[in-house]
């Protein structure tokens, strides 16, 4: 537990100098202010090349998770217009026969 009594949480670095590195803290750990409970699980990046090769990765994959959002977003809409199209053929089928007896009625 931490002076601002929350137990420690378990988060991954996402600074340049730190990506990918594992630390448990207290969730408020962002707070300079306070003396809070923060301790790193893994050591130290080894060398620039790590570094610089997990930046690649963390960037790919928030680059495929763009890509994934934005096609669950597409796959949203097409479901709504499915929907729409469905409604819009139920409604000719059910009242289409009613529309054509009215337009008959008043042509003839």
């Amino acid at each position: 537990m931490c002076e601002c009594d929350e137990p420690a949480t378990f988060s991954i670095s996402r600074i340049d100098d730190n990506l990918g590195r594992k630390f448990r803290g207290c969730p408020n750990y962002q707070d300079k202010y306070k003396n809070m409970i923060f301790a790193w699980l893994n050591p130290p990046p080894p060398n620039n090349h790590y570094k610089e090769t997990m930046s690649k990765l963390y960037c790919d994959l928030e680059n495929e998770n763009e890509v994934k959002e934005s096609q669950l977003q597409m796959l949203k809409l097409l479901k709504v217009l499915v929907i729409m199209m469905f409604m819009v053929l139920f409604f000719v089928v059910v009242f289409g026969d009613v529309w054509v007896l009215q337009m008959k009625n008043v042509v003839g």
